[in-house]
């Protein structure tokens, strides 16, 4: 049996665990869901006195003044469409193990309302782990993090593809100052500076192993440059850069902004057609021109417009054989 000072407590947990807006409680269903779940007998107006109590404490909720119905627990930690995005973000993150992923869950799910839990337990969240690297990777945020936090050096060694299509270690080590952890494309980067270096640079943290925090300390970055690093774009990495302009397909306007934007500006040309400026390494808009061939069309540089024309004549020879 619980005791009368936990009264404000046990009202809230009834608030928070059965009511919502679809499902409101009268004040003698509380009463009686008191005195089944914790023993607690009380008269309506001490009720009364403790919902006010929760509400000068900050708990927003609605009565029977304001639904003619009864009581429910009116603002929550997280509104349902946070909660779904919580979700879907903590089934997709390769870094939390399956077993950490459901735990999370279980305690997003706790700021819910019994009823609106069972709604979102019935949702699929697709999971994209990967279980032989899941502690490997938590193990790399982990690192990382702290390395963030105490403006402290890393080193690691970069993955790269072979030409027999295995990733293998480089020959040498990199030594980083870890600025952020970022995602593009649902996949996890480390953004980073070099030492005596100016321009961020971006790794993939799939593909660094053998990360370890180093003796060498760095500042903060300005205001001005955290913001032209985090807009810098992961896909570059060569140090020459070019702008390109494509013009392409207004049907391919969600796809190119969910790819590439904010590293990218778009501006309509007419009522089919829109512009995309991106300034990234040649290789890269080669990459973008061929992906998108058939919905956008590289304009600028001239030479890389010619490059790309040759390119397709030439698989289009291929086709021909």
């Amino acid at each position: 049996m619980a005791d009368k000072k936990e009264l404000p407590l046990a009202l809230l947990e009834i608030l928070e665990s059965s009511t919502d807006k679809d499902h409101i409680l009268s004040a003698s269903q509380i009463r009686k869901k008191l005195e089944s779940k914790y023993g607690l007998t009380l008269e309506r107006r001490t009720l009364y006195s403790n919902i006010e109590l929760l509400e000068k404490y900050g708990h927003k909720i609605s009565s029977w003044r304001d639904n003619s119905e009864g009581y429910y627990l009116e603002e929550r930690q997280f509104k349902q469409n946070e909660v779904r995005s919580l979700l879907n973000a903590v089934n997709a993150a390769a870094f939390l193990s399956p077993a950490e992923s459901s735990a999370l869950t279980r305690k997003i799910l706790a700021t819910l309302s019994v009823p609106q839990r069972k709604l979102f337990q019935e949702e699929i969240y697709i999971s994209f782990k990967n279980g032989r690297n899941d502690a490997a990777m938590s193990r790399k945020f982990e690192l990382i993090s702290d390395a963030i936090r105490s403006r402290e050096a890393i080193a690691f060694t970069p993955l790269a593809w072979t030409e027999d299509l295995d990733l293998a270690p480089a020959k040498e080590r990199v030594l980083a100052e870890p600025r952020f952890i970022a995602f593009f494309e649902h996949r996890p980067y480390l953004v980073a500076t070099l030492p005596d270096k100016a321009s961020a640079r971006w790794y993939r943290i799939d593909r660094i192993t053998d990360v370890t925090q180093e003796e060498h300390t760095f500042e903060a970055l300005s205001e001005e440059t955290a913001r032209s690093v985090t807009r810098s774009c992961p896909l570059d990495r060569d140090s020459a850069q070019e702008t390109a302009i494509f013009r392409c397909h207004k049907s391919m306007i969600d796809p190119l902004t969910d790819r590439f934007e904010p590293f990218a500006v778009f501006r309509p040309l007419d009522a089919e057609h829109f512009e995309l400026r991106i300034t990234a390494s040649e290789n890269v808009i080669l990459r973008i021109a061929e992906r998108y061939a058939t919905s956008c069309v590289l304009l600028e540089p001239s030479h890389l417009h010619e490059r790309m024309k040759e390119q397709l004549a030439a698989a289009l020879n291929a086709y021909n054989k």
